[in-house]
């Protein structure tokens, strides 16, 4: 009987002689062997799919899954080659061999997803599967998350391959695709030039989003968008038509690279001038993509501690991040005010939707920094002259808006302005825009019905316009939906980890919201609890109501009215 050599069959024999075999040196040449074989198998296929098609591009969009974990499998198989040279050398650092472990259980499984995705019927059910909007959304920022963690875990990405963990590089490009800026370990030092560039990459994404990042280069090259990637762009920017979605897409490729160029050329004005600051021009640019995105990532080991006291520079870092957050929509309106004002035509009046991001927004900025300066005034403020104070005070409110900049420490703030943090970190920012949260229209309508409950009105109005019912009851639902998310994330960790139920609090509370703030529980928190804050991240950044819709998306309605019956409430 001839034993064929199929990929199940090559598959199972890596896996066993890779764990199982008591000569490791030989036993690792052979099973290196076999992944070169069984990944030359899987880059001939698809060379052969794509010279058999009609029409290449047809196949790289009906077999993208298949070719992205072809060219994966090429990535871990190249990776394992150079961790396994590097073993081979005179006196490996231990840890080493933890790090080949990690790239040979890594190949396992994206080599089984490949053979899956391309010798069995489910590759035909996955091209075929329709997917709803909402379901496209959360699996285009699943996937640019397993992408990212990819790059970011390459040898040539990172300084010290010893200290390589595939967690940690989850855990990263989690919070970089969902902006929240939350870390385990210092990128600046840690990452190269180039995973420092693909972190860049990763947040500029994430603040775009997937859908408008890719619909923004279909815009560019002058073509026009499919019905289906419309259809989850006007969900994902909770837009009323699809009309408005090419308009949105010029709006935010706009808005973003003329934001982020005069960001990174005021911080680079700022800067190039600092000894302490090796590549000003990158720092300025990563930094101003980091502001604007509401992200929170910084090259410097302190963050901007080191900016204090600077006035100039906290201005610009505080303008990206406000500018960022307001959302597309409402910078939309204000331009086509300013616009209006500046040629003396009659001046447009500014959407419901508009004021309330900025009324809202304008409360939230405020009162943070009254609350943080009281608060804080003879605490971690209290080494700083008063201008100072109010500096830090003021930046401390901005960056609780989703960002997750600091210039003071966090983790010595006090009970009270922790508190404080969290419920604007839950608020978050505003619809359309690169923040997190609930969003600040969220907040502002369930203010406006709890004061028309409390007036006895049957309608929800504000600025005397009234709410539609159905937006009132998808802001109650989003807050409910989202304060379920936290009290889960905060349970787990509760239950997983040893540390101040505060600061633990503390951390769930700031993944949800994509802020990056931390009490410093983060850099203590075991597999589990990072498994814990990417999920609250993940969720966060797509939404809890979107990611409701993309689980329960092919729920059949009901067409049946029952009899309304009083019951008794509170």
């Amino acid at each position: 009987m001839r034993l064929r050599l199929t990929p199940a069959v090559l598959l199972a024999a890596i896996a066993l002689v890779e764990y199982l075999a008591p000569w490791r040196a030989a036993g690792r040449t052979l099973t290196f062997g076999l992944a070169a074989f069984l990944t030359a198998r899987f880059v001939a296929q698809s060379i052969r799919n794509l010279r058999a098609a009609a029409r290449v591009w047809g196949v790289l969009r009906t077999r993208v899954l298949e070719l992205g974990l072809t060219l994966a499998a090429l990535v871990l198989l190249a990776s394992k080659a150079v961790v396994w040279a590097r073993l081979l050398g005179p006196a490996p650092p231990p840890m080493l061999d933890d790090v080949y472990r990690q790239y040979a259980a890594a190949f396992l499984v994206v080599a089984g997803l490949r053979m899956v995705v391309g010798e069995f019927p489910v590759r035909r059910v996955l091209h075929r599967l329709e997917l709803m909007p909402a379901q496209t959304v959360a699996l285009g920022f699943l996937g640019a998350i397993l992408a990212g963690t990819l790059l970011l875990s390459l040898p040539i990405a990172v300084e010290r391959l010893e200290e390589l963990s595939l967690l940690d590089a989850l855990f990263t490009a989690a919070s970089a695709v969902t902006v929240t800026g939350l870390i385990v370990y210092d990128p600046g030092t840690f990452h190269t030039l180039f995973g420092q560039i693909v972190l860049l990459g990763l947040i500029q994404l994430g603040g775009l989003g997937t859908m408008a990042a890719s619909a923004s280069l279909v815009v560019l090259a002058g073509r026009r968008l499919r019905l289906k990637r419309s259809a989850a762009l006007q969900e994902s920017m909770d837009l009323e038509t699809l009309g408005h979605v090419r308009t949105q897409i010029k709006t935010i490729i706009g808005v973003t690279l003329l934001a982020e160029t005069l960001g990174a050329l005021a911080l680079y004005l700022l800067w190039r001038d600092r000894a302490t600051i090796g590549t000003p021009a990158f720092a300025a640019l990563f930094h101003a993509v980091s502001a604007f995105c509401n992200a929170g990532f910084s090259t410097f080991a302190t963050g901007l501690a080191g900016f204090r006291d600077d006035l100039s520079t906290d201005a610009v870092v505080m303008a990206l991040i406000v500018t960022g957050g307001l959302g597309f929509p409402v910078l939309r309106a204000l331009g086509a005010f300013a616009a209006s004002a500046g040629s003396r035509r009659r001046i447009p009046r500014l959407t419901l939707h508009a004021r309330m991001t900025l009324v809202a927004t304008g409360v939230l900025l405020a009162a943070g920094a009254l609350g943080a300066a009281v608060l804080e005034w003879r605490g971690v403020l209290g080494p700083l002259a008063w201008p100072g104070k109010l500096l830090a005070a003021a930046f401390l409110s901005v960056t609780a808006r989703t960002a997750g900049f600091n210039t003071v420490d966090t983790g010595a703030l006090g009970p009270a302005m922790l508190w404080l943090l969290m419920v604007l970190m839950f608020v978050g920012g505003s619809p359309g825009s690169t923040a997190g949260g609930v969003k600040t229209t969220t907040a502002a309508t369930v203010v406006a019905t709890l004061w028309a409950t409390l007036m006895g009105r049957s309608g929800v109005d504000a600025f005397r316009r009234t709410i539609p019912e159905e937006q009132v009851h998808k802001a109650l639902a989003v807050i409910g939906v989202s304060l379920a998310t936290v009290a889960l994330a905060v349970l787990a960790l509760l239950a997983t980890q040893a540390g101040d139920p505060l600061a633990l609090t503390f951390e769930a509370v700031s993944a949800f919201g994509t802020v990056g703030l931390s009490a410093g529980a983060t850099s203590t928190l075991d597999g589990w609890g990072r498994l814990v804050i990417i999920g609250a991240m993940v969720v966060g950044r797509t939404g809890p109501l979107t990611l409701g819709f993309a689980l329960a998306a092919r729920a059949r309605r009901r067409h049946v009215v029952y009899p309304p019956e009083r019951i008794m409430i509170g």
